[in-house]
């Protein structure tokens, strides 16, 4: 081995055993440390309370290496060309991970995504920034207004530098200064109507299945599931994607619902009670939309066995359409543009109901609506065809 790689073993040896101890410590790190000691002997609140607080955090930068773990031959090949193409100056092993050393920080989000789609984790070092101002809200009635901090903490390299990113996290404050950070969760951003090509992948295929009113889901599973279709059940209502946490965090105080996210509010399998769930969710200002539950059949060109399902529904009380439509499978680019900003898909494939001209090796324009995680699409909550 050349000096010069001990001396690259040796810096990054210094850099593994930081983020070590940072996993350690278990709470983030605020502030400077001597503008705390300045702030703490001027006693600029007396304020002592932990606490939570919701804000708008800026990315400032990520310091230049990775720490990627797993992926196997997939991600050898990623890191090999990375550094062929300049963007890696090299890498180095650490334990059961490798360090990959980056010629620049610009490039984490870039060496991370295509790490991320060989299945490996990865992990980078971050500083973010807080707002000149917070408010620690502390139990009912307790709150305090203090001095934001700069810190660093280990994440996902999915922010572009200079990303302004809404952020809740628990916060320790002394004497009118914050000590202590932990529990940071990035929340996520709900995007809406943005234009993509996406590849054909298969031929359009025609599809029958049939739907189940929202209220009749519980009621029809069984029978679906006896006929051998394969039961979608969407116990689920649809909100507006731009409702806010708080709005989200009231709803979930009624005993049926489970879970919440943007655009999506669960709900317990056996509650059917429409108008209780309407007037509860228009009361938080979320108009609900109730999806049908869908039942589909493999090998059912010509529909008849979602005929005879849709029937048997019907004897049985529930109302049950047959819905007719022709899909293919679609594959997204690795990345879409849009609004100034890259968001990574990781090529993820589609079931598209499409019309008109489409044929597999074709392109077909779509309109998607997704959250996200930073630079990475989290869930796509919404697939259609654009209009010609």
């Amino acid at each position: 081995m050349q000096k010069s790689d001990w001396y690259k073993l040796l810096a990054i040896g210094v850099v593994a055993a930081f983020v070590i101890e940072g996993i350690a410590i278990g709470m983030l790190s605020g502030g400077n440390q001597a503008q705390q000691q300045q702030q703490g002997q001027q006693g600029t609140t007396g304020e002592s309370l932990l606490g939570s607080a919701t804000m708008n955090l800026t990315m400032l930068k990520y310091e230049p290496y990775l720490i990627v773990k797993g992926g196997g031959g997939e991600a050898e090949k990623v890191k090999q060309s990375l550094i062929d193409r300049g963007i890696a100056t090299y890498a180095v092993p650490s334990g059961d991970s490798i360090i990959v050393n980056l010629n620049s920080s610009k490039y984490a989000v870039l060496a991370g995504a295509e790490f991320e789609a060989a299945n490996a984790t990865v992990i980078a070092q971050i500083t973010y920034s807080m707002p000149a101002k917070v408010l620690v809200q502390g139990g009912p009635g307790v709150s305090a207004e203090v001095e934001g901090a700069t810190f660093k903490v280990q994440g996902r390299p999915i922010y572009e530098e200079g990303s302004v990113l809404p952020a809740q996290m628990s916060v320790q404050v002394e004497n009118g200064i914050i000590i202590g950070m932990g529990n940071l969760n990035i929340l996520p951003e709900s995007v809406s109507g943005v234009a993509v090509e996406a590849e054909v992948i298969s031929e359009p295929a025609g599809e029958y299945s049939v739907e189940v009113p929202w209220e009749a889901r519980a009621a029809a599973k069984q029978i679906a599931t006896e006929a051998g279709a394969t039961y979608r059940q969407k116990s689920f209502v649809i909100v507006p994607l731009n409702a806010t946490t708080q709005q989200l965090d009231a709803i979930k105080l009624y005993s049926y619902v489970t879970g919440s996210q943007p655009g999506i509010v669960s709900v317990q399998n056996d509650f059917v009670n429409v108008s209780r769930a309407e007037g509860d969710f228009v009361l938080a200002r979320m108009p609900p939309v109730f999806p049908p539950s869908v039942a589909v059949f493999a090998n059912d060109s010509g529909g008849e066995r979602a005929k005879a399902l849709s029937e048997k529904l019907q004897g049985a009380g529930i109302a049950a359409t047959v819905v007719s439509r022709t899909t293919a499978k679609v594959k997204l680019p690795e990345t879409i543009e849009y609004s100034g900003k890259t968001y990574y898909t990781g090529g993820k494939v589609l079931d598209v109901e499409v019309t008109g001209t489409v044929a597999a090796g074709g392109t077909v324009k779509l309109l998607l609506d997704f959250t996200t995680a930073g630079s990475s699409i989290s869930q796509i909550t919404g697939v259609k065809q654009a209009a010609n």
